[in-house]
């Protein structure tokens, strides 16, 4: 057991410590080793608590298929018991560690930490949050939660389903708010090629043209793709050019028609060059941080677009971002002479796992 000093008790981490309903997510911050920095004077935190017995049919953060649920846990939380289900594969369909083991295996005690870890990251946030403005916020898990109607927070699983958990009580403390809800908050569950795939009618060019660059990978059990450009330990925003962008895009010769028919009829030489011309077209459209219309992230970004090479170091394509939380938008400009390279139209605030989407209705040049 670890002992906290009475300020503890005053802090945001007062109704982890005091409510034994809350013990799995105390355990969890603890775990990550965040439990003395939410004591901290000076900074605003916010908790959406996350009750023992809310860890039910919970979608696991690291997987495309599986949900989770808490079914048990020994009184001093020493084994944690969690059931999966919607793995591909049957066997791994079970109870980790097995209900009743006297010697649980340290891989099946690591699995259940580092999924509760990573379900009680996207609890918290390290701001103030104001449930009267209808906005995004950025949890600890780096994916974005909407707050809106005084009283409805919602993950972009939750968004997905059409649904959101519900503040309960609030408890204010020194450094910040914690708050009872209804129920955990969601991540999202696709991946960028899903959710825009659920936008297919919108997006079905730039999906050929993922697929034409050779960088989208299958996963087991699910139809689900990974985009293997990505790098999922860190967030990103896609500026997605809808249909007429890409037609656009193909009619200016940037890039050659996407579609897989065509492409089986050129010759080695040809597919290579399309892949590389897909590719350098998909960089472009990526940013290198997660960005939503929260009217706050502005500043200069950085793309995947490498525009040359310094010294054996990349330097990409930046743009500045203003971002118009009235009229939810994001305007993308060249640094150098402030003209407007792109906005944001139509699909916005699309989340995905790891990425935010925003349609737009030009291509980036």
């Amino acid at each position: 057991d670890k002992v906290y000093e009475n300020n503890s008790f005053s802090s945001i981490m007062g109704s982890l410590l005091l409510d034994p309903d809350y013990s799995i997510m105390l355990k969890a911050v603890q775990d990550l080793g965040i439990d003395i920095g939410l004591q901290s004077n000076g900074l605003d935190f916010t908790i959406f608590g996350i009750k023992n017995d809310q860890f039910i049919n919970i979608a696991d953060p690291n997987s495309a298929t599986r949900k989770v649920s808490v079914v048990d846990f020994e009184p001093d939380l020493s084994v944690v018991y969690l059931e999966v289900t919607g793995d591909p594969v049957a066997s791994n369909n079970r109870v980790y560690p097995p209900l009743g083991s006297t010697n649980p295996s340290s891989s099946d005690v690591d699995y259940v930490t580092a999924t509760l870890n990573s379900i009680v990251l996207n609890q918290i946030v390290d701001e103030a949050v104001d449930l009267n403005m209808d906005n995004y916020y950025q949890a600890r898990s780096g994916e974005y939660l909407y707050v809106s109607g005084g009283s409805n927070v919602a993950g972009g699983g939750d968004i997905f389903n059409n649904q959101s958990s519900q503040v309960q009580s609030e408890v204010v403390a020194e450094n910040g708010i914690f708050y009872n809800m209804s129920s955990f908050l969601e991540r999202p569950l696709s991946f960028t090629y899903g959710a825009l795939e659920e936008n297919s009618s919108t997006f079905s060019l730039f999906l050929d043209v993922l697929n034409g660059a050779g960088i989208v990978l299958d996963i087991e059990g699910s139809d689900d793709k990974l985009i293997g450009l990505l790098n999922l330990q860190k967030t990103w925003t896609l500026f997605a050019p809808n249909n007429t962008a890409v037609a656009q895009a193909i009619s200016d010769g940037v890039i050659p028609d996407p579609d897989p028919a065509l492409l089986g009829t050129l010759t080695p030489l040809e597919l290579a060059t399309a892949k590389r011309d897909f590719l350098l077209f998909v960089q472009k459209h990526f940013l290198q941080q997660s960005i939503t219309t929260d009217g706050k992230t502005v500043g200069t970004f950085s793309s995947l677009y490498v525009n040359s090479i310094v010294n054996l170091v990349n330097v990409y394509d930046e743009f500045i971002i203003e971002n118009n939380y009235d009229t939810s938008s994001l305007t993308l400009k060249n640094p150098s002479t402030a003209d407007i390279v792109t906005e944001t139209a139509g699909i916005s605030n699309l989340l995905s796992k790891r990425v935010v989407i925003h349609e737009i209705d030009n291509y980036i040049k």
